[in-house]
């Protein structure tokens, strides 16, 4: 017989497992976003990853209370140099991709 301890316990690894793959899928988006936004900048998207960089609250367009994201990332334009640029997620919603000053 399950005891309600037991079932918190399942609760809470069951949460934890759908949010681990949560999250997974939105960084999956948005490198595959800040990939799209290099490419039609003509930029080269260095080691094909970005970084969580902060995490904080934020309401959206309807006043949701919501977890956003901001990952870091680096890029090259000439191939010999390292620019960094930053991308904001709201939930599960792109905010904006920010590119530094580079070469072109």
């Amino acid at each position: 017989m399950l005891e309600l301890t037991d079932l918190i316990l399942l609760f809470v690894v069951c949460w934890f497992g759908w949010y681990t793959l949560r999250v997974a899928r939105i960084k999956e988006i948005t490198v595959n976003a800040v990939r799209r936004r290099c490419e039609a900048d003509g930029l080269q998207l260095l080691d094909g990853t970005i970084a969580l960089y902060k995490l904080s609250l934020g309401r959206d367009r309807s006043g949701w209370v919501r977890v956003r994201r901001i990952y870091g990332f680096e890029f090259t334009a000439t191939g010999e140099d390292r620019n960094s640029g930053l991308v904001s997620v709201l939930g599960n919603r792109l905010e904006a991709i920010e590119l530094s000053p580079h070469r072109i």
